[in-house]
């Protein structure tokens, strides 16, 4: 081997382990990037829902209409089942002076006594000359007594107008914010479970006052108690019907007071039933407000629970993001 050639080897070998050395020096002054883990799970700790308790309604009392048969009329109706006119109706008659006996007898003809006997409406005319009968003749005895219903308390003979209410709805959306780095995206992950968790809870707490409400409702339901009445009116008008065909049988003179008995029976009869159905519509009303209300408030409190506490998240994410930025994406 040639000088050259030796020494040619000798700067090749020196220049391999140099060239390895430097490699290896690089390769130890190497940094390795270990990115940052932000943890937020517990930074936003008031989204916790407040359990509201649901309000009861106020109580509704109800006092059904009522119409009271006195014992005269009964014992009246009674007697006239025998034909024979009972020593009460002849002295009532008495008290019908001739001319008035005269202008009901000529007013009551027998269309007018079918139409009555029907349930139909009768002229002013025929109405005037009754009306004159039941004064002369002091039949207030002989009449029922009349108690209006009442709901509350409060006497109902009035129009009452129906009243609905629904559960009212709240949508509620969740602010968007920007995210510029790992710890903007923490932050904001962190919030948005939050705020879901205080949406998930409001509409839990919605559910349950819908559900208070729709029990409390139940109660505004009257159809049962209507039917019930129409059959009260019904069987009331089935024994005074009686009595106005068993007492026109009892002759012409009687005829008067019969008739102004039986209408002035009638009219209350109607009057109580209509009274009932009005009352039954006032109480369910008032049950139906009531209801209302208590569900109005409950909903109120968990709404404003709700954004109180989503207000109070935002404070919270506002300054925890500040400090993502101040620190140059770190806490």
């Amino acid at each position: 081997m040639s000088i050259t050639s030796i020494k040619f080897s000798s700067i090749r070998k020196t220049f391999l382990v140099s060239a390895l050395a430097l490699g290896l020096v690089n390769c130890k002054s190497d940094k390795v990037e270990v990115e940052e883990v932000f943890d937020f799970s517990k930074t936003f700790t008031g989204a916790v829902v407040t359990p509201i308790t649901v309000t009861k309604p106020a109580p509704t009392t109800y006092t059904p209409g009522s119409l009271t048969v006195p014992a005269a009329f009964t014992a009246l109706a009674t007697s006239a089942t025998s034909g024979t006119p009972p020593a009460e109706l002849t002295a009532t008659a008495s008290k019908i002076s001739p001319a008035l006996e005269s202008a009901a007898t000529a007013a009551l003809t027998p269309a007018v006594l079918a139409d009555l006997a029907a349930g139909k409406a009768v002229s002013a005319d025929v109405q005037k000359v009754l009306g004159d009968v039941v004064k002369a003749a002091d039949l207030s005895a002989f009449l029922p007594t009349k108690v209006a219903p009442a709901v509350d308390g409060k006497a109902i003979s009035g129009r009452i107008a129906g009243s609905s209410g629904k559960i009212n709805t709240i949508n509620g959306g969740t602010e968007t914010f920007s995210t510029a780095n790992a710890c903007d995206d923490a932050i904001k992950k962190a919030f948005d479970d939050a705020i879901k968790v205080l949406d998930d809870g409001l509409a839990a707490e919605l559910a349950k006052v819908k559900a208070a409400y729709d029990e409390n409702i139940k109660a505004a339901v009257v159809t049962t108690e209507k039917q019930n009445a129409l059959k009260r009116r019904d069987d009331q008008l089935v024994i005074i019907n009686k009595f106005l065909a068993d007492g026109l049988k009892l002759g012409a003179k009687f005829t008067p007071i019969i008739v102004a008995i039986y209408y002035e029976f009638y009219k209350a009869n109607e009057e109580v039933y209509n009274n009932e159905i009005k009352g039954l519509d006032a109480k369910a009303k008032a049950i139906t407000d009531k209801a209302n209300a208590a569900r109005d408030a409950d909903t109120k409190k968990a709404t404003d629970d709700h954004k109180t506490k989503i207000d109070d998240l935002k404070k919270i994410f506002d300054k925890e993001k500040e400090k993502c930025h101040n620190q140059g994406g770190g806490k």
